[in-house]
């Protein structure tokens, strides 16, 4: 999202969506005199002309789909606008536009922002960090509540909301990690699990011939040590039992084994 000052060729987008918001969420709280006190104020020509001249700044907040929140203010720091398009209300774009004309006007040393908050509007300033200024007024028709708030305040405010959401953050992280370790770790044991139970099947499996091959007086060690010394001693197979398939290969017969 972009937060800057309306251009003037923007300027008639801007106010149709105060006149929008103001029509359906404002409105029902003036009187007849109210509605007209406050749509001639918004009436393009009358704003541009102030446009132009310089005794008001307005600024929006700008995405793709469009302007999704407008501010105006004087050069004195009176908020004369405020207004947030209804779907994207409650998702923190009147403290950006605060925010943003706030930090500009304190380079002009305004210490406060004013505003004459509408009957609907006066909880959703004191969230954001506004004071009441005394009880409700009614001027040409329009309810308003003065209140004010303290410019370093509010830019104070403003970065210490992102702080929390830091730290929350940071949590996410440490329990992501946590229950990484901790998979990792099921997985783990239940790899050497599965191996220890594999080798404990193959000693299971093997421990006959285990047991087979390590008697000293089995059988096959007899046979071995039998056939070494046989040879030792030159001795050979000969006869049907073994001679042919012995000697021919070596012999160039052609009914050998190979």
């Amino acid at each position: 999202m972009e937060v800057r000052l309306v251009k003037e060729g923007e300027l008639w987008d801007a106010m149709n969506l105060c006149y929008q918001v103001f029509m359906e969420q404002v409105a029902n709280s003036y009187t007849a005199e109210g509605q007209k006190t406050f749509l001639d104020f918004l009436e393009y020509n009358n704003q541009r002309s102030g446009f132009l001249a310089g005794r008001r700044k307005t600024y929006a907040a700008f995405e793709e789909d469009g302007i999704r929140g407008v501010l105006q203010m004087t050069k004195e720091g009176h908020i004369t606008l405020l207004f947030v398009r209804m779907d994207c209300q409650r998702k923190g774009i009147a403290g950006e536009l605060l925010k943003k004309a706030a930090g500009e006007i304190k380079e002009l040393q305004i210490q406060y922002l004013t505003v004459n908050a509408a009957p609907g509007a006066v909880q959703a300033y004191m969230h954001l960090g506004f004071i009441l200024d005394g009880e409700e007024m009614i001027e040409n028709g329009i309810r308003y509540t003065p209140m004010h708030i303290q410019i370093e305040k509010l830019l104070q405010r403003e970065g210490k909301k992102k702080y929390p959401e830091k730290k929350i953050a940071v949590a996410v992280a440490c329990v992501i990690a946590v229950v990484g370790a901790v998979h990792a770790g099921f997985v783990v044991s239940d790899a050497i699990e599965e191996q220890n139970r594999i080798v404990h099947e193959m000693e299971q499996e093997l421990s006959p011939y285990q047991e087979y091959y390590e008697d000293e007086g089995n059988y096959l060690d007899d046979y071995y040590d039998n056939f070494d010394r046989f040879f030792r001693d030159g001795g050979d197979f000969g006869g049907s039992d073994g001679g042919g398939y012995y000697d021919s290969p070596y012999k160039g017969g052609a009914d050998g084994w190979l």
